[in-house]
């Protein structure tokens, strides 16, 4: 399963063009270098953390409901 998994996240990294190295006249890196996002301080603020995952789960039960009652 995990194998899997690590496959579709290749796959899908080549898909989006992700995982591309920055080539620097100072600095060359390697196609085996990891890639990361830059977050600004202002997105890092708006993440709740663990109020975000609660909303989204009530939200979840709320929407089940929702749709088995209907």
């Amino acid at each position: 399963m995990a194998k899997l998994l690590i496959n579709i996240s290749i796959w899908l990294n080549e898909r989006l063009g992700l995982n591309q190295p920055v080539t620097n006249n100072e600095k060359k890196e390697n196609s085996e270098s990891v890639s990361y996002v830059d977050v600004s301080e202002v997105d890092a603020r708006n993440v709740a953390g663990p109020g975000d995952a609660g909303r989204m789960m009530l939200r979840g039960v709320v929407m089940c409901v929702v749709r088995c009652c209907s």
